[in-house]
């Protein structure tokens, strides 16, 4: 019985106007359109072997776990759990997209513990003509050509196109990669420039200042000439790492370039490492990039 002493129908509660909580919403919905009201939505089924023990914010894709582990690609990853080689919770699971968490599930390949990987840093003197991917569809050489053999699962960290040369750091630890390679983190890369016609300082200060490429502004660089060095025209220094961005660049103020050569990523030189040799970072090469990242992150 309400306060007012009118009866209410057994099971409901009187809400504004004696109505019930559900339609006194609904009316106010209808009232006001552009209040959003959050509706429960069902959840996904847990992952084999575990039931709810771990929130969805900590859950990943399984192919995308794997890469985090410092297994495979992502695209390797597809491969590797398509052909039932991936079991979570003691269940083979062939759906990439299935959600894991990487602390807390049982994940196995080839029935054995995907543990992480152990760690690997290297570095690679990239000739002109090998493109920086696993497997290319034409057939022509790649990088990993270049690699030891029995190297574990690296990946580069930024690329060079089919046409240039320089240092390629390649490694397992995706947190780095990301760090790397996220433009809030302005790592510099260093390249040498050839071009198809000698370049002006007013040209070099537009391209310092930024130019328009694809309808963004690329952030300001620095491009120092070098009329007389045999090796290249310009040695330009970026901070971010736009698809093509070096050839483009040039491309905006009218010249060609006709070879490009990175010699630097944050504190890493190419000095002393031959063309098509690959060499492990040195602990100290190692600490300098660390620091180097976290720094600019900070």
């Amino acid at each position: 019985m309400a306060r007012d002493g009118s009866r209410v129908a057994p099971g409901r509660s009187a809400g504004a106007h004696g109505r019930s909580p559900g339609r006194a919403s609904k009316a106010a919905d209808r009232r006001h359109p552009d209040r959003a009201v959050e509706r429960p939505r069902p959840a996904r089924p847990d992952p084999p072997g575990r039931a709810g023990a771990a929130s969805p914010r900590r859950r990943v894709s399984l192919h995308r776990a794997l890469s985090k582990l410092g297994y495979a690609s992502r695209t390797e990853a597809e491969s590797m759990i398509a052909a039932g080689r991936v079991s979570v919770g003691g269940r083979i699971v062939r759906d990439p997209s299935w959600r894991v968490d990487l602390d807390s599930d049982s994940i196995r390949i080839d029935d054995a513990p995907a543990s992480r990987a152990t760690p690997q840093y290297w570095l690679l003197h990239k000739p002109v003509g090998y493109v920086t991917t696993r497997r290319d569809p034409q057939g022509r050489p790649t990088v990993y050509d270049l690699l030891p053999p029995d190297l574990p699962f690296v990946a580069p960290i930024g690329r060079l196109d089919l046409r240039s040369s320089g240092l390629l750091l390649l490694s397992n630890d995706t947190q780095l990669g990301a760090r790397l390679t996220d433009p809030e983190s302005h790592v510099p890369k260093v390249y040498e420039v050839r071009l198809d016609a000698p370049i002006t300082g007013a040209q070099a200060r537009r391209l310092a200042d930024g130019v328009e490429i694809q309808g963004r502004l690329t952030l300001p660089a620095k491009v120092e000439l070098r009329n007389g060095d045999p090796s290249s025209d310009a040695l330009v220094t970026l901070v971010e790492g736009r698809n093509r961005q070096v050839r483009r660049m040039f491309a905006s103020i009218g010249l060609e370039v006709t070879s490009l050569h990175r010699v630097a990523i944050g504190p890493l030189h190419i000095d002393g490492l031959a063309e098509g040799r690959a060499r492990p970072l040195r602990p100290a090469e190692l600490r300098a990039l660390l620091n180097h990242g976290s720094r600019r992150r900070s």
